[in-house]
């Protein structure tokens, strides 16, 4: 993905955060116009709008919403990349530990996960397993944990 497309998502997220292109841009140091045009052709290439222009200021359309997680997602994920690649520049960076961030309700047994992964590490040398707790769906698009299990609670009847 070139580095304008990555641009032109922070400003939509930026955008959709603030409620208005102008202060999306300018928090982003962008010029108005360049601002404008990174948005259009990023919705050229989707082949539909993500603002809706007729109204002042611009507010996102029913598409660009339903794009606003996932997004986010890959703003956070970009930011890990970055992260990642600066300190390989550096030589900070092991390569060979990783690690894995599982989130698992509270309140669910976990003995069949545990069993599942414990010989995880063993046939994958140097990855750390990390477990927490109930993260939420934020944290995970947010790069806080690498899976999440979000239990299901029945409604009571």
């Amino acid at each position: 993905m070139e580095l304008d497309r990555i641009r032109a998502w922070q400003l939509f997220i930026e955008t959709s955060r603030l409620g208005s292109l102008a202060l999306a841009a300018e928090a982003l140091s962008f010029p108005l116009p360049k601002a404008s045009r990174l948005i259009s052709s990023l919705e050229d290439e989707l082949g539909f709008q993500l603002l809706d222009r007729t109204k002042k200021p611009a507010v996102l359309t029913a598409e660009g919403q339903a794009l606003v997680l996932d997004t986010q997602g890959l703003i956070s994920q970009w930011g890990i990349l970055r992260e990642k690649a600066d300190a390989l520049r550096k030589g900070n960076f092991d390569l060979s530990r990783r690690s894995l961030r599982i989130s698992l309700p509270v309140n669910m047994d976990r003995s069949v996960f545990f069993e599942a992964l414990q010989n995880l590490p063993i046939k994958h040398p140097g990855l750390q397993l990390e477990f927490c707790a109930d993260v939420g769906q934020q944290a995970l698009l947010e790069g806080k944990a690498d899976i999440a299990w979000f239990g299901y609670k029945l409604e009571e009847r």
